[in-house]
């Protein structure tokens, strides 16, 4: 994720923030219905990447103290699914993605 902002900031002049959410394949539920699950999600600024010691400091570290806001469950150094139920705004965004395919088959993507 940090490759993808520090892309974002160099080809996007204009652009001097970004949100970003951070999303994995949750299996399906008790109906067979797929899931989503968000692993981070937050908002970097440019600007909060100057100075930064890239070679110097772990991806985590970078994440934790540029980001302006940021959603994360860390466990043992593990992330997990970040609670639904104390992010609204992201549960909505979940609801709002269609993740079945044309025929209301699981649709996958081969894209990283």
């Amino acid at each position: 994720m940090l490759v993808t902002l520090r892309e974002t900031f160099a080809v996007a002049p204009g652009i001097n923030s970004a949100r970003v959410l951070a999303l994995r394949d949750g299996g399906t539920d008790a109906y067979g219905k797929p899931r989503l699950e968000c692993l981070l999600a937050g908002r970097w600024t440019r600007a909060a990447f100057d100075g930064v010691r890239w070679q110097d400091v772990d991806a985590g570290t970078i994440l934790q103290d540029t980001a302006a806001s940021l959603a994360a469950n860390m466990r043992r150094g593990q992330m997990q699914p970040i609670s639904l139920s104390e992010e609204p705004q992201i549960a909505a965004v979940l609801a709002a993605i269609d993740i079945a395919g044309p025929h209301g088959e699981e649709s996958h993507s081969t894209e990283g």
